[in-house]
């Protein structure tokens, strides 16, 4: 028997985590526990309550359910969220893929 990676692939979440996470428990609750979860669009959001919910995952206050990868910042004022990171855990369970976006970027050009 073949053991199959079940991955989920999110777009845009614009720091609209609590709403993600609960998403994902829902999902898996109905069709069983995923490995990891791609964010491919915008993670960071903007304004007060965006930061407010990744400050609440960052620090662990609320715990990341499943492992989750984000790629760089699609917007400029979200290159804060990734200044002292070249790629790595950003948040307990939350990675970002600096060198792997980094490559594809420059093979897209």
């Amino acid at each position: 028997m073949t053991n199959n990676l079940k991955i989920l692939v999110s777009g845009d979440v614009e720091g609209k985590l609590d709403q993600l996470y609960s998403r994902v428990k829902n999902v898996q609750k109905k069709a069983g526990t995923f490995e990891m979860l791609f964010c491919v669009g915008n993670f960071f959001g903007h304004g007060q309550k965006a930061e407010d919910e990744w400050k609440k995952y960052q620090t662990g206050i609320e715990k990341v359910p499943i492992a989750t990868y984000i790629l760089g910042a699609n917007l400029s004022e979200h290159v804060e969220n990734f200044k002292d990171s070249d790629g790595g855990e950003l948040a307990e369970n939350i990675t970002y893929l600096e060198r792997v976006y980094s490559e594809v970027r420059q093979a897209c050009k």
